[in-house]
This record gives C-alpha cells, sequence and structure tokens, in this order.
C-alpha cells in the first residue's frame, strides 16, 4: 500500500492492511490467563495434621494409615472432627468397606479415634486430635 502524499501512515491502517477476514464465530482473540485466586487446584489434604497422630497410625497394621489419611481428608472437607465415610472416599483411596471396620477397630484401639456404631448405618468417626502418645512425657534417651 503506498502512502498518499500529506497523509501520515496511521497505525489502524497497518493494523488493517495485514488483517484477515474470518467469519465472526472465528474470530481470533486472546484470553488472559487465569489469576491465581481462580486456579483450580486438585483436591489435597486440609491440615495441619498431627506427626504424633500419622506416626500411630504408620505403626498399625493393614491399612490403617490409608484410612487415617482419608479420615482427615474428610474432616479437612466438612470442618468437623465427627464425620461419616463414604463409599466413594474409600474408593478414591483403595480401601474396601471390610478394610475399613478391621483398621477402624484398629485405629480406635489405638486411642486416635473414637466410634459410634450405628446399626444399619454408618458409624460416626470422631479424630481424636490429641491422641495419648506412647511416651507421655518424653521419648526414653537412647545410650
Amino acid at each position: 500500500m503506498a502512502r498518499e502524499p500529506g497523509r501520515s501512515a496511521d497505525k489502524l491502517d497497518l493494523a488493517n492492511e495485514n488483517k484477515i477476514d474470518l467469519p465472526a464465530c472465528q474470530s481470533i482473540t486472546k484470553k488472559a490467563p487465569p489469576s491465581p485466586r481462580k486456579r483450580r487446584y486438585d483436591k489435597f489434604l486440609c491440615g495441619p495434621v498431627p506427626l504424633v497422630w500419622l506416626t500411630m497410625a504408620a505403626k498399625l497394621s493393614g491399612k490403617a494409615l490409608h484410612l487415617g489419611v482419608a479420615l482427615w481428608y474428610l474432616a479437612g472437607l466438612t470442618k468437623s472432627f465427627t464425620i461419616k465415610v463414604t463409599r466413594s472416599t474409600l474408593d478414591q483411596f483403595g480401601i474396601s468397606r471390610w478394610s475399613v471396620s478391621r483398621n477402624l477397630h484398629l485405629l480406635e484401639l489405638a486411642g486416635l479415634v473414637t466410634v459410634e456404631r450405628r446399626g444399619g448405618k454408618a458409624p460416626l468417626i470422631t479424630i481424636v486430635e490429641e491422641p495419648r502418645t506412647p511416651y507421655p512425657e518424653a521419648p526414653p534417651k537412647r545410650l
């Protein structure tokens, strides 16, 4: 495009010169990236989870630790320490319903949870936030 004498090159003219004619439904627009506040994150475990609680659950046999993490996850979702275990959560953590009853009993014996069993319904589980530790005062000193 040749410039006419006395007429300056306009930015709009230059932009229109290189413009491709597209149907309205195919317009090219760049969307701004989402702001950090609006990003959606994957699911996560709400904390803080007491390390003493986790170590005590890890020392138990079976999938007690798996169940414990699932219980803390549900507690974070409901914002309550009293929860009911759902089948979808169990599937998510790879725990069978029979494993739940066995490991729930182990967690209860260790003093990590209290369980209110109700006939024909899911038990109400309360997470004990500060369990009794195996060493009440301090761990024994090694020689």
